[in-house]
């Protein structure tokens, strides 16, 4: 049977080997890891170079920091973090118990915002010649009918005409950053192609309920 299927011949020409569609904690570790296999990405996030103000502690367990070791990028850990050794638990008369990582196992705390901020640092100096990053918004994903299914090819994005890379982008000045980032400028809206799409944009993203196979249930909080 499968013989005889016929499908839409495949694309052979792209402008990327993979587009990120953003730019939080899965987008710059995801770049990282296919340009040190030597492929164009081009990553896109709508705040690229504002650092996120999100008053939240985050706790990176061993099995995250091990996955930043593998792409020699678990500094952007921990230069902003504390290392933890596991967890105390305590009753309602302070009793404890102790629940240590295994030997050799460390976490680390830090604030979201300074994470995130190293991660695309990181990966802005050090993985250029293969990783486009470009702060705008996805509008949709490009999709074409094969036959028997949808394949995704591209995004169209929307991004500022005068586009211009900040002097000191991920600077630390928050006085600075507070600034407003918007301009007066017109919005252009243009298109990149890439056999892979990798979505990185976070619970609140818009393409979620499309591509998703399943549905959460309502008291998850995750």
């Amino acid at each position: 049977v499968l013989s005889r299927l016929r499908f839409k011949p495949t694309r052979t020409n792209y402008d990327y080997d993979a587009i990120i569609v953003g730019g939080s904690i899965a987008g710059p570790v995801m770049a990282k890891a296919l340009s040190e296999q030597n492929r164009k990405v081009l990553l896109l996030e709508r705040s690229l170079f504002v650092k996120p103000d999100r008053i939240v502690g985050e706790l990176l367990q061993p099995g995250g920091i091990s996955a930043l070791k593998q792409v020699n990028m678990e500094g952007c850990a921990t230069s902003v973090g504390m290392p933890c050794e596991g967890y105390m638990l305590l009753d309602a008369k302070g009793v404890g118990v102790k629940l240590p990582y295994g030997a050799g196992f460390q976490g680390v705390s830090f604030h979201f915002g300074d994470f995130v901020n190293n991660l695309r640092e990181h990966v802005w100096y050090n993985c250029s010649s293969n990783v486009t990053m470009l702060e705008a918004t996805v509008n949709t994903v490009l999709v074409e009918n094969t036959g028997l299914l949808e394949r995704a090819y591209g995004v169209e994005y929307s991004i500022s005409e005068d586009y211009k890379v900040p002097e000191t982008p991920f600077r630390r000045d928050v006085s600075a950053q507070s600034q407003s980032t918007e301009t007066t400028t017109a919005i252009v809206r243009r298109v990149a192609t890439a056999p892979l799409i990798i979505m990185c944009d976070g619970g609140s993203s818009k393409f979620k309920s499309r591509y998703q196979h399943y549905t959460p249930a309502q008291d998850y909080h995750s």
